[in-house]
């Protein structure tokens, strides 16, 4: 059926000099969720193709697009804002959007953003809704450690916000609650539906001084947009700092019929994220992403003394703290054994090597030798010298140390996250456990293909 949202954005858009074309329909097709569908296009005999290709089918102007520079010029978000940097909390564009919506949120019938908030979800999910049970089947994976983090951001901002809203809701006469719950409801409607207006301009296509700098952005009807890794619509930043949304070509994919109107659903591209990613923004993981990839912290062994040593390289080398393991049918190292000489990257294996070698460890010095220190270097059983890190990758023995301590690490994570799933029979966790059963499958293939580079 049609959704009221349809409804909430037409008047305040084209109020504002906006555009939804006709065509355009919002709604929840019987047994699916709400998204943007559009009417087929009859043919008639002064149609021409190239009007619907260049027409835009949405366009959202400038004034009604939420960015942090909209959101400062509010009292209250300054407000909170000069409390949590008395308090040196983090605050960044995204914190300034949610204090805004939230904010905006209870002032109810005086809020002059009611037709927009009126069209966003009434409840979240992803990393910032899971529950202690479901943090616990998510033990040993990077989810966790990122959830818990936000979680724990988000109640230190909270606590900075107690003086100032008791202020604000005195003077406004506001009876709805801005307690903790609704500060995590902005904060996730902000997580999962703002865009990267930079993804855009860096393009080259875009007008970077468009939005005073500003990249995080809600965006009314355009974040009404669902996700298809073969998306048939796009949006683009006008010169003026609107933004467009286009549909080039026929509609295809499954239709729907309301009304008696032949109804395709358009579909963005909300990127290419790993499976942790999507869990985390917007609470599920789409069937068999390409874009998979599990990340590996490197953690360096040795005396307190190597360790120093090793961060030294790391930062001089260029180094990151992990490495991606993407899936190795994408990468060229797949199961075929073709291209596994590439699977991961030289600086991969050099941060791999790096980590690995330890002066304490008593399977190092029997796999690679002796390591002793010599600063800023180190020695192999006294006599090789590794000076660089070319000289690291021919020390004998250690790539394939390296690798076997690399695979060890990830078998224990997908045994864990196995017994995790098995555990798991609720339907509330449903999407965890489809995350902990594909990241499963993902590190099977990378133990597969690791192996195949010792």
């Amino acid at each position: 059926m049609e959704s009221a949202a349809l409804t909430c954005l037409l008047e305040p858009l084209e109020r504002a000099g906006g555009i939804i074309s006709d065509r355009i329909h919002i709604l929840a097709p019987p047994g699916g969720e709400r998204g943007v569908f559009v009417r087929k296009q009859e043919s008639a005999d002064n149609f021409d193709s190239s009007d619907v290709a260049t027409a835009p089918l949405v366009r959202i102007p400038r004034s009604l697009i939420i960015t942090s520079a909209v959101a400062a010029n509010s009292e209250i978000v300054g407000a909170c804002c000069a409390s949590m940097e008395r308090n040196d909390t983090k605050i960044n564009e995204s914190t300034l959007i949610a204090l805004f919506i939230f904010t905006e949120k209870a002032l109810g019938d005086k809020s002059c953003w009611k037709w927009y908030l009126d069209t966003l979800p009434t409840s979240g999910s992803g990393a910032l809704y899971f529950n202690h049970e479901e943090l616990c089947a998510l033990d040993g994976t990077p989810l966790r450690a990122a959830a818990e983090s936000k979680q724990r951001l988000l109640r230190q901002q909270f606590a900075c916000l107690t003086d100032p809203l008791a202020s604000w809701k005195h003077a406004q006469k506001i009876d709805a609650p801005v307690g903790f719950e609704e500060f995590k409801w902005a904060n996730f409607v902000v997580l999962s539906r703002a865009i990267s207006l930079r993804s855009f301009t860096e393009s080259g296509d875009g007008y970077s001084d468009a939005h005073a700098g500003c990249d995080r952005a809600l965006l009314p009807a355009l974040d009404m947009f669902n996700h298809s890794d073969r998306p048939s619509a796009f949006w683009s930043v006008n010169q003026d700092g609107s933004v467009s949304v286009y549909a080039p070509g026929t509609p295809t994919g499954p239709g729907v019929v309301i009304n008696g109107e032949d109804l395709t659903e358009l579909h963005f591209t909300y990127g290419k994220k790993p499976n942790t990613e999507w869990l985390y923004e917007h609470g599920f993981i789409p069937e068999n992403n390409e874009h998979d990839a599990w990340p590996y912290l490197i953690e360096p062994s040795g005396s307190p003394q190597l360790i120093s040593i090793k961060q030294m390289w790391m930062s001089e080398l260029g180094l990151l703290p992990r490495v991606m393991f993407a899936d190795p049918a994408t990468t060229g190292g797949g199961s075929d054994g073709q291209g596994s000489g590439c699977y991961i990257s030289r600086e991969a294996i050099v941060a791999l090597c790096l980590a690995a070698i330890s002066d304490t460890s008593d399977a190092c010095a029997s796999a690679v030798g002796t390591v002793t220190l010599d600063f800023p270097y180190f020695t192999i059983n006294g006599e090789l010298l590794i000076d660089d890190d070319d000289t690291l990758l021919l020390v004998p023995g250690l790539r394939r140390f390296a690798l076997d301590m690399c695979i060890g690490r990830l078998q224990n994570a997908m045994h864990t996250m196995a017994e995790k799933a098995n555990q798991l029979s609720s339907i509330s966790a449903s999407a965890i456990k489809g995350y902990l059963l594909a990241e499963c499958r993902l590190l099977h293939q990378v133990v597969v293909a690791l192996d195949r580079l010792r």
